[in-house]
Order: structure tokens, then sequence, then C-alpha cells
């Protein structure tokens, strides 16, 4: 890991929509994931829910890095019409590829999980990196019984961190992630 860069993780504004389009093209290109229409996928949420939390990373006015929290609502097994529970899911995660390994996408994930604790988020979810996402508490969710509709159980990709001190009674779930995820045809990536 490189030394850290001082940046200020706060808001997207308006102002900011360019820009996080360039950040999350060029932070997905880069990697081993490939590009697979994020920045849409970002656009879409946008337009179709009130309820995300977007945050920007900003370096000397220049944004450098991306995160978005959309709802995932948690069904009983078979009954995908009636959510007992909703939490935030995380995803995307962009950092611009010259800005990586500098602890930005921390710094974006870490203070996305402290809004949503301050809001009484019950749980967030991810579709990542085990070894990545476990560093900020989240740990498989298929152990606990909650899958996800995109899959991610068999390599633990799939994974939960609860935001309350007390687990809710949470297995034994479906996570669901909001229709534009479905629409464009990908699972959530991290």
């Amino acid at each position: 890991m490189t030394q850290p860069v001082p940046i200020c993780i706060r808001p997207e504004l308006s102002a900011d929509v360019a820009q996080v389009r360039a950040v999350v093209e060029a932070a997905f290109s880069a990697s081993a994931f490939g590009h697979h229409g994020e920045a849409d996928l970002i656009e879409r949420l946008r337009a179709g829910c009130s309820e995300i939390l977007s945050l920007a990373a900003d370096y000397e006015g220049r944004l450098v890095g991306h995160v978005l929290f959309s709802p995932v609502s948690l069904h009983l097994a078979g009954d995908c019409d009636s959510p007992i529970c909703t939490g935030m899911g995380l995803g995307p995660l962009a950092v611009l590829p010259a800005q990586q390994r500098r602890g930005i996408g921390s710094r974006l994930v870490e203070e996305g999980l402290d809004l949503l604790r301050q809001r009484g988020c019950p749980f967030a979810c991810v579709l990542g990196d085990p070894a990545f996402y476990g560093r900020f508490g989240f740990q498989p969710a298929a152990p606990l019984g909650i899958l996800c509709e995109f899959g991610g159980a068999e390599n633990g990709a799939f994974q939960i961190i609860y935001m309350t001190d007390e687990a809710p009674g949470l297995s034994s779930r479906l996570a669901k992630y909001r229709p534009e995820f479905s629409d464009l045809g990908h699972e959530p990536r991290p």
C-alpha cells in the first residue's frame, strides 16, 4: 500500500455526475471484473431510488473515488413479494486506478457504514472480495442462512454486516437488490 492521500469524503453533488461516471468507468475498465455497465447502473439508481447513499472522495478538488449504497430487502425463502426487513447493499465501489491502494476505497466504505449506522440501518450487504470487506466487519452470509438472488454463497462473496448491537433474526432469508441490478443483466459489483 502506498502513502494515504488527504481526501475529503462527502455526499455526491449534482455537479459530480460526470466525474462519477468517469471514475467508475476507469476503475472497472482496469479491474479484473471488467466494465459491465456500473456507471449506467448508478445513473438508473439515482433516477429510480430516493433512498440511495452516494459518497464521493475528493482529492484537491478532483473526484477520485465513489461508493453507492442502495436498498436491499430480505424475504422469507419462497416469499419474494413481502420483504420482512430492508437494509442497504454496498456497490459499486470505485477508485481511479492511479489512486488505488491508498486507502480511499476503505475510507469510502468506513464512512458509508458510519452514516448508515447513524440512520439506524439494520444491516448492510455486499457481493465482493471477502478479504477486503472482512476488514470492515462483513461476514459470509450463507452460514447465517442468508442467500443473495445473484449467488455468491459458494465462495463467501455475498457478505453481511449487522449495524445494530444485536443481530436481527434474519436466517432463512433471500436478499433481493433493487430491480435496476437485474434490469442491467449483471450481478452487483463491489
